[in-house]
C-alpha cells in the first residue's frame, strides 16, 4: 500500500518515477497487485506515454524465486531482479 501511495502523491503533482522496484511479497499487497492497481489506476495505455507524454515508468520485480519469471513477464513487469 505504501507503494501505491507514493505513486499516487507524485502523479498527483504532475511527477513520476521512473522505476520502481517491486518485491513480490510484500506484508499488505505483493507486488503484482501493486503493479495491477497502478496500471488500472493510474495508466490506462499499460504505462506506454503516460498522461505527461512522457517514457513511460519501469517496473521491475525482486524476488528469491527464479520460477516466477514467467508470471512477472505475464503480469507486465519490465524485468525481474533474482
Amino acid at each position: 500500500q505504501e507503494a501505491l501511495d507514493l505513486i499516487k502523491y507524485k502523479y498527483k503533482h504532475k511527477s513520476k518515477y521512473d522505476i520502481i522496484f517491486l518485491d513480490l511479497i510484500m506484508p499488505k499487497k505483493d507486488g503484482f497487485e501493486v503493479l495491477e492497481t497502478f496500471n488500472t489506476k493510474y495508466n490506462k495505455s499499460k504505462r506506454g506515454l503516460n498522461e505527461f507524454k512522457e517514457k513511460k515508468t519501469l517496473f521491475i520485480a525482486v524476488t528469491a524465486d527464479d520460477h516466477v519469471c514467467i508470471k512477472c513477464t505475464n503480469a507486465g513487469f519490465d524485468a525481474v531482479m533474482i
